[in-house]
């Protein structure tokens, strides 16, 4: 199941608006087969693997993050590729929450005769299932937010010149958190004053001043989105911009526009007042604070500290470690999981 969980991390990415799976199929304990769900549309993790055995797995015990399909979509049900193969035995991480499967994938395959375990690794496959759980209760991306401050928590020194918090190893552990998010949100500030690339990546920015080209933000293929109540501004062949009617954009409008356009999954790393928005909102389901070990005097505190609206927020803690000498403490939502 372990390498089940390392094959569907491939697809986190790109299976929206479907959940990244993996499959393992076993023989007299040998693996003989793996395989992943690559991209919404294609074929599914169990198919992946069976068709590099010729969908022939007889006598094969089979090990699969989510619980297979028993509906046609896209794609036929996996349930009877499975039963067709031969398969003896089927472990399972996580029932599926999807009410078209919902425990009945599992049904069919033992009134087919097939042994059928679950909860195997079941809290690394609800970690794993974290984005698509969310998004058919909420119909809503999956929210992190990230903010590297100083020990007495301000996340910068001077206003419009960028400041540097973190260590180099905090540095390339963001970039693989990121790498897990279909898309980042940023405020408009921070696009201009750090100039971050962000690629591979979509990105969206809120704001109301103009983007100029020669940003790093544009110097790849992505898509680049601009969030705005500035009429003034419009949409080229780099930019895509979409207009809000409001003098303030709301974070919940935001959230389901970023759905709408099939992004299941969104990574915010600031400036401030976005944090501020989030907080307030309460619109988001993990927080990442990368504390560096310096106290500084600066312009811009996190929203946590100042000037909080929402007063009924319940933080749980996931994990903290050191990076160096960084320490970077991780949080769960608990009012949106």
């Amino acid at each position: 199941m372990k390498i089940a969980l390392e094959e569907a991390k491939k697809g986190l990415t790109t299976t929206f608006p479907n959940p990244a799976v993996g499959c393992v199929i076993v023989k007299d304990n040998k693996v003989i087969s793996v395989g992943y769900h690559h991209k919404a549309g294609e074929a599914h993790a169990e198919i992946d693997a069976l068709k590099k055995i010729s969908f022939d797995a007889k006598d094969c015990d089979i090990y699969v993050t989510l619980e297979p399909c028993n509906h046609h979509g896209k794609t036929g049900p996996c349930t009877e590729a499975i039963i067709k193969s031969g398969a003896k035995n089927v472990y399972i991480s996580i029932q599926d929450p999807n009410p078209q499967v919902d425990g009945s994938g599992i049904e069919r395959l033992k009134n087919a005769g097939i042994k059928v375990e679950t909860d195997i690794l079941r809290e690394n496959g609800e970690e794993l299932l974290k984005y698509f759980s969310y998004n058919i209760k909420y119909s809503l991306p999956y929210v992190t937010l990230k903010v590297a401050l100083s020990l007495n928590g301000y996340i910068n020194r001077e206003k419009g010149k960028r400041t540097t918090i973190t260590n180099s190893k905090s540095y390339n552990y963001t970039l693989k958190l990121r790498e897990r998010y279909q898309a980042v949100l940023i405020g408009i500030n921070t696009i201009i004053v750090d100039n971050p690339s962000f690629k591979n990546m979509t990105k969206f920015v809120i704001g109301n001043r103009k983007l100029d080209k020669s940003l790093n933000i544009f110097k790849n293929s992505d898509k680049v989105y601009q969030f705005t109540s500035n009429k003034e501004l419009t949409s080229t062949s780099y930019l895509e911009v979409i207009y809000f009617d409001k003098k303030r954009v709301d974070i919940l409008d935001i959230l389901k526009k970023v759905f709408s356009l099939g992004y299941g999954s969104l990574f915010v790393e600031g400036g401030g007042k976005i944090f501020s928005q989030f907080i307030e909102s309460n619109l988001f389901n993990e927080l990442y604070l990368y504390y560096a070990p310096m106290i500084i005097s600066g312009i811009s505190r996190t929203p946590f500290i100042d000037n909080i609206d929402n007063n009924n927020i319940n933080l749980e803690l996931i994990e903290s470690f050191n990076l160096e000498n960084d320490l970077i403490v991780r949080y769960k939502n608990s009012n949106r999981n």
